[in-house]
């Protein structure tokens, strides 16, 4: 009887330490605003370490300070680990900005599933009156018809809450001969997508032209998109 007494009061001892070196942690999601910070109200006796599922959206330091980088659409977790416990919490990033819808961006698809354009070539679609703030959307095509890249115009007036729209979204590369570049990866090993910005001038009128291309990227293709442009709004 003494001997399971005592095993029991042992065994309550370790369950009592196990339960105090449990991860405190009252949140199960949070919503920041790209590039609001926000410190992680956890605890613990033993030291808690930090991870994110995806760097490029949402960043952790091992002090616990969440940086909320990039916009995606998706949420992303945040693992804390101690010696003896594991919490996770999902961390949501809102954009600061949201001057214009973005094209459902598939490089690779197929002409026929697009919507209808307002104007037409053999390698392009023309849209207008696309939104308030971009008025013009342009979708090239290569040599079998499938979706090859995105053009956007965006008001001249707009520049500022432009640059805002693509650093919520994507990761600044930077300027080369006055077009500014940015990727859809931290990293250029990671990245599939390259954004390019320059102004662009017809009859008077000017413009940002945003042009969404495969990654990497090559300059001397947005004078093709320049070209086109300047095509359908000649008719």
């Amino acid at each position: 009887m003494k001997k399971l007494i005592i095993a029991m009061a042992a065994c309550m001892m370790i369950v009592g330490c196990k339960k105090e070196n449990k991860i405190e942690l009252q949140v199960v999601s949070k919503t920041l605003a790209v590039k609001e910070n926000w410190q992680i109200p956890a605890s613990c006796k033993d030291a808690i370490t930090y991870s994110s599922t995806n760097e490029y959206c949402v960043l952790v330091s091992q002090a616990g300070i969440v940086t909320a980088r990039h916009y995606k659409g998706i949420g992303t977790e945040i693992k804390l680990l101690s010696k003896d416990d594991s919490k996770s919490f999902v961390v949501h990033v809102s954009p600061r900005n949201t001057l214009y819808t973005e094209p459902n961006i598939i490089f690779g698809q197929p002409k026929n599933l697009l919507g209808t354009p307002d104007a037409t070539t053999d390698n392009a679609y023309f849209y207008m009156n696309y939104g308030a703030n971009a008025p013009f959307l342009l979708v090239m095509f290569d040599n079998s018809d499938h979706v090859d890249s995105y053009a956007i115009l965006v008001n001249y007036d707009k520049k500022r809450d432009l640059d805002i729209f693509l650093e919520d979204r994507y990761e600044l590369i930077g300027t080369q001969d006055g077009t500014t570049f940015y990727r859809n990866a931290l990293t250029a090993e990671e990245a599939t997508k390259a954004i390019g910005v320059e102004l662009f001038s017809y009859s008077g009128m000017n413009y940002w032209m945003v042009v969404y291309m495969r990654y990497p990227h090559n300059k001397g293709n947005l004078e093709l998109y320049e070209e086109a442009i300047k095509g359908f709004l000649k008719e």
